[in-house]
């Protein structure tokens, strides 16, 4: 369950984290889409692709999961106001995040964000 903030009460990360993936996620998509570009995709479009990989078993749950938080921060981006471009770079973003793992994650996370990248190249390479 949720918490309510009352009014004037500092949202903390993980209550804006909850609220930005509550926002606008669509239903999980059975396929990927046929025809994108994954170097410039809107966060709807980056969605449908990761969550059809996933669904298709190209993507494994653990993948999913590591690969979300390139979808997360632009939620929360957009929930705080924060100046963003609508299309994105999703496989740009994607190697970002595993260079930031590499740093400050665990060795699980890295191995799930650089075989979730395969899978992405993968996907754009068979458009």
């Amino acid at each position: 369950m949720r918490a309510s903030l009352e009014v004037g009460q500092a949202a903390s990360f993980s209550q804006q984290l909850d609220a930005a993936k509550s926002t606008r996620f669509l239903p999980a998509q059975a396929n990927p889409p046929a025809q994108l570009n994954l170097k410039s995709v809107t966060t709807e479009e980056a969605y449908d692709v990761l969550s059809g990989l996933a669904n298709t078993g190209k993507l494994s749950s653990e993948e999913f999961q590591n690969l979300m938080p390139t979808i997360y921060i632009r939620l929360l981006n957009e929930q705080q106001g924060a100046p963003q471009a609508e299309r994105f770079d999703l496989l740009a973003d994607t190697q970002s995040l595993m260079e930031s793992s590499k740093a400050f994650g665990t060795l699980a996370q890295v191995r799930a964000e650089r075989s979730g990248l395969e899978a992405l190249k993968a996907y754009q390479g068979n458009r």
